[in-house]
């Protein structure tokens, strides 16, 4: 932890005239952006210095943690607290990282009559997501858009200077959005779903055919916050992607995600029957028979393996599927139980064996070292049993298991498996 007094002429140097927590102060803090940065004696690093302003109104919190996915502690293992600096407003928060970092972060301003955090690593956990899920907030400061995770608690960006959010298209370029509700009788839930069709007009019927689905898990991540329709109008219209036809289906809340997500055939069984064919009439596809309408599955973490499960299981549906730090340790995180891995234990003992599919499996370089050796190890397992050689690859990719990275990735992912989707579907058939 760096000392309040090392760190007082970099705060001083923002408003060099004005007392450090005073009005005129964050003024100068809000015209430099925060976090402050600065070259670091390290090469490849730079120091960072998060600040946090204590709202006048409310009473001091007990404590501020601050979240930087990737680099602050697991919950399970600790937090990271922000000193605060007496006789001020102002609660800060140094360290170091690399010049080319990517990935979010967030304050927990924790209130005094909040429980502590706890001494046990499951009540830690527990202690985080419920503070988490009530405190969590961006940092107003930022010069960059605020993002979010994928259950829309806010979130602040880092990305290296140099780089910036992609801009929003011009009204020209936007494509044409759909919500509804799909209320399933199969599942007794109701959820959303959008549909998101890139190109400026609606298309001769002709075109209609050969244009690819793309379904995306935890849609209200992508249709929320994370804001992925715009950039998907963007790289479409900059012909980096085709037109396609995408449908995120939202994931409700966490414990539904966990169950749904957890290879339930049920429910890709209620979304085949359900929600696809109100997709194909809304897309004006209706005409169409499912299984021979081009489709990539994506999905992140536990999606990820959720939409590789699809692919194994419904081949005629799911001819190509991306992974972003997909959970195959599911349902068992313990490395000597016999239910560890057990998608990837049905792949080594034939599941997927001469499929025609595509795949890639992208790993970021900060998730944990097991899962993504377990990408590594199911990209592998499907290369030597798929129809196609090259067809199956592992990526490892910037960032960490965060939503921002996943972001970031996705479209050069979508990218690289979506061109030729609909002849490779003819061509199964």
């Amino acid at each position: 932890m760096h000392s309040l007094i090392a760190l007082t002429p970099w705060l001083q140097a923002v408003a060099p005239s004005h007392a450090i927590g005073s009005v005129a102060w964050w003024q100068g803090v809000a015209r430099a952006g925060t976090p402050l940065r600065r070259a670091s004696t390290e090469a490849g690093l730079q120091e960072l210095l998060f600040l946090w302003r204590r709202p006048a109104a409310e009473a001091p919190p007990q404590a501020v943690c601050i979240d930087v996915d990737g680099h602050t502690p697991h919950p399970t293992q600790g937090a990271a607290f922000m000193q605060s600096l007496a006789g001020t407003d102002v609660w800060l928060w140094a360290t170091q990282l690399p010049r080319d970092w990517l990935g979010s972060y967030a304050f927990l301003p924790v209130p005094a009559q909040w429980p502590s955090f706890p001494d046990s690593a499951p009540a830690r956990r527990d202690w985080w997501m419920r503070t988490s899920q009530t405190f969590s907030q961006s940092d107003p400061g930022s010069p960059l858009p605020a993002a979010a995770d994928g259950w829309g608690r806010p979130r602040a960006v880092l990305r290296p200077e140099e780089g910036g959010p992609s801009a929003p298209p011009d009204s020209e370029s936007a494509g044409l959005s759909h919500g509804w509700t799909w209320t399933s009788e199969w599942l007794g839930t109701q959820r959303s779903a959008w549909l998101h069709q890139t190109r400026p007009s609606i298309p001769a019927r002709s075109e209609l055919a050969t244009r690819p689905w793309v379904l995306l898990l935890d849609g209200q991540a992508w249709a929320g916050s994370l804001q992925l329709f715009p950039l998907l109008d963007r790289w479409t219209t900059q012909g980096l992607l085709p037109a396609a036809d995408y449908l995120a289906v939202d994931a409700r809340d966490p414990e539904s995600r966990q169950q749904e997500l957890g290879c339930r055939p049920r429910f890709w069984q209620a979304l085949h029957e359900e929600l696809w064919p109100e997709a194909l009439r809304l897309a004006g596809r209706s005409q169409e028979p499912c299984c021979q309408s081009p489709c990539l599955v994506a999905g992140q973490s536990l999606g990820g393996l959720a939409a590789t499960y699809a692919a194994l299981h419904w081949p005629d549906r799911y001819r190509a599927v991306l992974s972003q730090s997909g959970s195959f340790w599911w349902p068992d995180l313990q490395q000597d139980s016999p239910r560890y891995a057990w998608l990837l234990q049905q792949v080594r003992s034939g599941l997927g064996q001469r499929q025609r599919l595509h795949a890639m499996f992208q790993y970021g370089e900060r998730d944990p070292e097991d899962m993504q050796a377990l990408s590594l190890q199911m990209a592998a397992s499907l290369q030597v049993r798929t129809a196609i050689p090259g067809a199956v690859r592992a990526q490892q990719v910037r960032g960490g298991h965060d939503w921002v990275c996943w972001r970031e990735a996705l479209l050069p992912g979508l990218a690289a498996l979506l061109p030729g989707l609909h002849e490779r579907t003819l061509h199964a058939h």
